[in-house]
């Protein structure tokens, strides 16, 4: 009998859990301990595009829900890392705020950004965003929590954020403060290598169709399935010096080109120097999409001739802690969730350095429970209730009146 009701227990919060997401995939039965997730393109195919929907939801012996928190990190190679201080300029604020930009001298990844205040006992929030102009400003990591508490019972510093790495020439700060003006005296930043060959970029080589119309190269790239962009490379066949402007447009699965050649009803967009001196990828802010359609400006210059197109991808992986043993899920496929804040992502440094590997089950498609759609009375039906009622009231009024 209780084997009856902890299986029926289960289906019910399966059932009520497919009101939120789409699609799941089983983790099985986890014990109390650290685990590490390779996600899977699967997950790509159906995850919001910046992966913030993702939970991993579980249920124990007595039916009870649980969410474990994760951090979702990628296979990056850590090697060479150095530490840079820069000195922030440009502090500006509005009613949300306040702005803080720092410049990198040498063209670096990087991957850490530690803050030095000269405030105590603060709790803030930081958006990061990353420009090569010093104009177009691409979000690097939004709302990471920085805190400090400096009183007689403790003294705690957390000024740290992560995200991925990134190589662009200028950066800005944004401090969402309104009560408390932050007082920055350093920034502090972690490269992640010397160049971008030390990244564990994987290429994946879409189909594209070249353009060339009003002294622009339109490029329109698909690629067979959506994967978490990082960036992209382009090759020219061209042996002379050239030094384009290009915009990308990125971030929405049913994006087109309209007979203008103007790009339209697309998410994201980078802006970057195309030019024979820089091979670099280009890096783009992360987002989950399987088409792009790439702007070369040339001018008065002749159209470049491409050559090969590549967009790089970064595996991605998740790191969570089971601190009660029950049978857990990844579920994902809801846009409207935003990306949890979790405490362990203040604490990586207590995450231990071996942990074991699982591996995520087939898919299942978690279909709603819709509710059946009630028929409307019809009109008809109502006015001859109306008049029915208004007879009986008549008859009834009548015969009163009689008496």
């Amino acid at each position: 009998m209780s084997r009856i009701l902890f299986i029926s227990i289960i289906l019910v919060s399966c059932f009520s859990f497919s009101q939120e997401f789409t699609h799941k995939k089983k983790l099985s039965t986890l014990k109390k301990g650290w685990y590490e997730i390779a996600l899977d393109h699967e997950v790509y195919n159906h995850a919001s595009k910046d992966l913030g929907d993702l939970r991993i939801l579980g249920i124990n012996s007595k039916g009870d829900t649980m969410e474990a928190p994760y951090i979702l990190e990628n296979y990056e190679n850590n090697d060479e890392i150095n530490e840079i201080t820069c000195k922030p300029y440009n502090v500006t604020s509005n009613g949300q705020g306040f702005y803080a930009t720092f410049k990198l001298k040498e063209n670096l990844f990087i991957s850490e950004l530690n803050l030095l205040f000269a405030n105590i006992n603060y709790d803030w929030l930081i958006d990061l965003e990353g420009s090569n102009t010093e104009g177009d400003w691409l979000t690097i990591t939004k709302n990471q929590r920085i805190i400090n508490i400096d009183n007689e019972q403790m003294e705690f510093d957390h000024s740290k954020i992560n995200f991925n790495p990134t190589n662009f020439k200028f950066y800005r700060v944004f401090i969402k403060s309104t009560t408390e003006k932050p007082k920055i005296e350093s920034i502090t930043v972690k490269t992640t290598g010397v160049n971008q060959k030390k990244l564990p970029l994987i290429p994946i080589t879409p189909t594209f169709k070249v353009e060339n119309k009003n002294k622009t190269t339109l490029i329109e790239v698909t690629l067979k399935q959506p994967v978490p962009v990082h960036s992209i490379s382009i090759t020219s066949k061209n042996d002379y010096d050239f030094y384009r402007p290009i915009t990308i447009f990125y971030g929405n699965l049913d994006s087109t080109m309209n007979e203008e050649g103007v790009v339209k009803r697309f998410e994201n967009e980078t802006s970057y120097i195309f030019s024979s001196e820089n091979n670099y990828p280009i890096l783009l802010t992360m987002s989950t999409c399987n088409r792009f359609i790439i702007s070369i400006e040339n001018g008065d210059n002749e159209p470049l001739d491409i050559k090969k197109i590549a967009v790089n991808t970064l595996n991605y992986k998740l790191i969570t802690r089971i601190t009660k043993e029950g049978n857990y899920s990844l579920f994902y496929g809801n846009n409207d969730l935003v990306t949890p804040q979790y405490d362990i992502q203040l604490f990586k440094q207590n995450i231990p350095a071996e942990i074991e590997k699982i591996s995520l089950e087939d898919e299942e498609e978690l279909i709603p429970i819709i509710e059946p759609t009630k028929k409307p009375i019809s009109k008809v039906w109502l006015w001859i209730v109306m008049f029915g009622l208004i007879g009986i009231m008549i008859f009834f009024s009548v015969r009163m009146l009689k008496n």
